[in-house]
C-alpha cells in the first residue's frame, strides 16, 4: 500500500487541479471573429469556478496527508468530486456549450474527469451498503 492513500485518489485530484489553472473557455476553432470581448475563464479556470475546484483539492490532498479529521474522510472527498463534476459540467454544458464563439476549454473537460475519478475511487464496496440494499435483508415483497 502507498503510505499516503490509494493512487487513483491523487491523480482524481491532480485531474482538479490541473484543470483549475488551464483554460475553461477558449474561442471556437471554426468560427473566425475577433475577441471584442474577454469572457472569464479565457485565461484560466482560476478567474471562474476553477478557484473553488483548486481550493477543494488542496484542502483534500492536506487531509490525506496530515490525516486532519473531517477531511480526510471518503465523503469529502467525493464532495469535491461532485463538486468538479458540476462546476465542470456546468461550463460543458450551459455556460458556453459547444456552439458559438466561445467553447468548453480542456480545463473544464479535466475537471469534470478528476472529478468523476475521484467519485468513482470513493464508492463503498458492495459489501458495505446498508442493509436494506442487500439481497439477504429478508423479504421485500408487497402484501
Amino acid at each position: 500500500m502507498y503510505p499516503c492513500g490509494r493512487v487513483d485518489r491523487w491523480f482524481g485530484l491532480l485531474l482538479v487541479a490541473l484543470g483549475a489553472y488551464l483554460p475553461w473557455i477558449r474561442s471556437h476553432p471554426t468560427v473566425d471573429t475577433a475577441l471584442l470581448m474577454y469572457p472569464a475563464g479565457l485565461g484560466s479556470g482560476l478567474e471562474i469556478w476553477g478557484s473553488i475546484t483548486l481550493a477543494l483539492s488542496v484542502i483534500a490532498a492536506v487531509g490525506i496527508v496530515t490525516g486532519i479529521g473531517g477531511v480526510d474522510t471518503s465523503l469529502f472527498r467525493a464532495l469535491v468530486g461532485a463538486t468538479a463534476v458540476v462546476l465542470g459540467g456546468h461550463v460543458l454544458v450551459h455556460s458556453p456549450g459547444v456552439t458559438g464563439p466561445f467553447v468548453a476549454g480542456t480545463g473544464a473537460i479535466l475537471t469534470v474527469l478528476g472529478g468523476l475519478v475521484l467519485l468513482v475511487s470513493e464508492r463503498k464496496p458492495l459489501g458495505e451498503l446498508p442493509s436494506w440494499l442487500s439481497s439477504e435483508s429478508g423479504d421485500r415483497s408487497v402484501r
